[in-house]
């Protein structure tokens, strides 16, 4: 028999609390249905994190900043620059970034005042950076492409696939190729998963596998972009030999060719373990690479 309200509500407002209690009973009773809409509202917001993602995996380069010496350092480097005193305007370039190390503006008129003098190891190295914090700069593209032809063709014997793998992917947004990787296996899984359950011999419970799926996915490229974005790299700006220990008298490993990118172990005084591509480590000096991402160097 339908639960009595007092005279006062009207018949639609009794139906309304009958279908609420009814939902309440259903839920208190049926724990499986509970567990279901808890499921479908972490699915929206996993998905919702999911394209979040992009926005997670890259900070934004700051332009040149109001404060009147950065803006005078600037403005002195491009009247350098216009008059061919490239050494001068790279003075002002270096002295501006030390004001302002994340302006992706700042790295790129370094980079091109270093393409001009002929260092393509620099210049390639500030380029890297500055599309790790502005990935869609057009400028920054076309000059990181025209540098590294330069470079692959000086270091042909030395330039191995993954190099220039590992060159070319500083140019993809990294956070945005893994979201549409993410999507599309997520879609791959709900197809398989929709045929399977369109049998009624072996059904299966799509909505838990299908979150399930996207909060495995999830944690993985979650995970994968914390450790990456943890890993300190560097470029090497002028091709120099590592060596087996921090000091200029310890033996020679292997030749590290300007242009190369490599992970960064250790910090101790002016000198930097690093690490190829090869999976090789050695010593070198501070002064001959350039960190493109801090990471933590603690460690």
């Amino acid at each position: 028999m339908a639960r009595k309200y007092p005279f006062s509500k009207s018949g639609l407002e009794n139906r309304y609390f009958e279908t609420k209690l009814n939902c309440e009973h259903l839920l208190f009773f049926n724990p499986l249905k509970k567990l279901e809409m808890m499921l479908f509202k972490l699915k929206k917001t996993l998905l919702l994190a999911l394209l979040a993602l992009p926005l997670l995996g890259y900070p934004k380069g700051s332009s040149a900043q109001n404060s009147p010496a950065l803006q005078q350092e600037f403005q002195e480097g491009l009247n350098a620059f216009a008059t061919s005193q490239f050494e001068k305007a790279r003075d002002h370039f270096k002295n501006a970034l030390t004001q302002d190390p994340t302006s992706d503006t700042l790295l790129y008129n370094l980079a091109l005042t270093e393409y001009r003098l002929g260092q393509n190891g620099w210049a390639l190295a500030y380029l890297r950076k500055a599309l790790l914090l502005n990935p869609w700069n057009r400028s920054s593209k076309n000059l990181f492409h025209e540098v590294e032809s330069k470079i692959r063709s000086r270091n042909n014997s030395d330039w191995s696939p993954y190099t220039q793998l590992a060159l070319l992917s500083e140019t993809i947004p990294f956070g945005l190729t893994q979201t549409f990787a993410m999507l599309f296996f997520v879609a791959l899984a709900y197809a398989y998963f929709r045929v399977r359950t369109a049998v009624p011999s072996n059904p299966l419970p799509t909505k838990l596998l299908i979150a399930g799926v996207v909060f495995v996915l999830i944690a993985l490229f979650a995970g994968l972009q914390i450790l990456i974005g943890l890993q300190p790299r560097a470029s090497v700006a002028l091709g120099t030999q590592a060596k087996t220990g921090p000091s200029d008298e310890q033996p020679e490993l292997f030749l590290l060719p300007e242009g190369e990118l490599v992970k960064v172990r250790e910090t101790k005084g002016e000198w930097l373990r690093i690490e190829n591509q090869a999976s090789n480590q050695g010593w070198v000096r501070a002064e001959n690479v350039f960190v493109v991402s801090q990471g933590d160097l603690t460690w």
